[in-house]
């Protein structure tokens, strides 16, 4: 095995991480790149969205709750995506996933039994609670009731996706999440068809 996460502290796994030299920005470069990883081999997987978000929402909860010094997210990110085809009943076998993350990243230094090993610790650190009110049904509810454009439609999922690469999604609400998404989509074309009516004007 591989030991046991730490204590349920988000102070104490900032200041381990700053005892070892890594700074906020570091933290939040490294988060970014595990998140992309993630997102990348469930693509490469053929996975849902839903699973690389669902398992990007383990990611970030368990690095709230753990030292990215003491647990690499090399293996760390392959784990929640394990726990997390599982949770979204798109279950894949570790050999499976250890074979793609190789094949995406050759170097990459783990085997099944590590991945396996660390679908327990994040389970432990996450107390057993994978059920996670999802923002993407809200999303669709939302664009389908208010009638939204197809063009701010496509744009709030994409932010919606894009929010993944930072806390948000483990910090509020899906239906606030969600609606917030669409309202910076819907400001977005707005600001969008503003600047191509003047550009018309002037011209």
């Amino acid at each position: 095995g591989i030991g046991s996460p730490h204590g349920h502290n988000s102070e104490s796994s900032q200041f381990q991480d700053a005892a070892k030299g890594l700074n906020q920005q570091q933290i939040h470069q490294i988060k970014t790149f595990f998140t992309s990883c993630m997102w990348e081999l469930a693509k490469c997987m053929r996975l849902r969205s839903r699973v690389a978000a669902t398992a990007t929402a383990y990611f970030r909860k368990f690095y709230t709750r753990n030292s990215l010094c003491s647990w690499d997210p090399q293996l760390m990110h392959v784990g929640c995506l394990f726990l997390a085809s599982k949770a979204e009943e798109s279950s894949v076998a570790a050999t499976t996933l250890v074979y793609y993350a190789k094949k995406l990243q050759p170097t990459w230094p783990f085997d099944t039994t590590h991945v396996l090993d660390s679908e327990m610790v994040i389970l432990q650190s996450l107390d057993f609670r994978l059920a996670l009110l999802s923002p993407f049904q809200p999303l669709a509810a939302l664009t389908t009731d208010a009638g939204v454009p197809q063009k701010t439609a496509h744009r709030a999922w994409a932010v919606l996706n894009d929010s993944y690469y930072s806390d948000a999604p483990i910090l509020y609400p899906p239906q606030l999440l969600a609606l917030g998404c669409l309202v910076f989509a819907a400001a977005m074309d707005g600001n969008s068809d503003g600047q191509q009516q003047q550009q018309q004007q002037e011209q």
